[in-house]
C-alpha cells in the first residue's frame, strides 16, 4: 500500500512538472532591469541576515541556558537556519518582483496555486513518513528526522505561493485604483 501511495505522490509530481513546463514559454528571452537587481540582492542580504541572526540568539540561548527544556541538535539547528533563511529571502524577491523578466506578467494566481499544490504534496510526504511512535528528544535535544525535510519543502512552497497570490491580490487592487 506504501508503494502505491508513493507511486501517486510520483505521478502528481511529474504533472505538476509537466504544468510547470507548460508555463514557461520562452525562458531564455527577457531580462533583468536594475531595479529587480537591487531587490534580489537586498533578498539575499535579509535572508542571511534572518538566518545569522537566528544562528547567533540560538548560540546565545545555549550558552547563557545549557539546560534548557529545549535544546537543537546540530543538524536541526543548521536546517531550520537555512529554511527560515530561505524562507525570507523567497518572500522579499518573490514581493519586490526581483525574479520576473521585464516584459513578463509579474504575477497571476496559477503561479501561487502551483506552489500551493507543491506545499499540499511535501505535507502529504511528511504525514506519510512521520514516525508518530519516535522519540524526538535524545539526551535533552531535539533530533533530526528524515521527514524534516519534506516539512522544510512544505515551509518553503507555503512562503512562495502565500507571496505569490498576495502580491498578485495587491498588485490587482493597484490596478483597480489607478483607473
Amino acid at each position: 500500500m506504501e508503494d502505491l501511495g508513493m507511486s501517486i505522490i510520483m505521478i502528481v509530481i511529474f504533472l505538476v512538472i509537466l504544468l510547470f513546463l507548460f508555463g514557461v514559454k520562452k525562458a531564455e528571452t527577457g531580462h533583468f532591469d536594475e531595479r529587480q537587481e537591487i531587490a534580489r540582492g537586498k533578498a539575499y542580504k535579509y535572508g542571511f541576515t534572518v538566518m545569522m541572526t537566528f544562528l547567533i540568539v540560538y548560540f546565545l540561548y545555549d550558552v547563557t541556558l545549557p539546560n534548557s527544556w529545549i535544546r537543537l541538535d546540530t543538524e536541526v539547528l543548521g536546517f531550520g537556519a537555512i529554511i527560515l533563511g530561505l524562507s525570507v529571502f523567497v518572500a522579499t524577491a518573490v514581493w519586490n518582483e526581483a525574479y520576473t523578466y521585464v516584459e513578463q506578467t509579474p504575477h497571476n494566481l496559477g503561479w501561487g496555486i502551483s506552489y500551493i499544490v507543491l506545499a499540499v504534496i511535501a505535507i502529504l510526504a511528511v504525514l506519510s513518513e512521520v514516525p508518530w511512535n519516535c522519540n524526538y528528544i535524545e539526551n535533552g535535544k531535539v533530533v533530526y528526522q528524515n521527514f524534516y525535510t519534506q516539512l522544510g519543502m512544505f515551509i518553503v512552497w507555503c512562503v512562495i505561493g502565500g507571496t505569490y497570490m498576495a502580491r498578485t491580490i495587491v498588485n490587482r487592487a493597484e490596478g483597480e485604483e489607478e483607473e
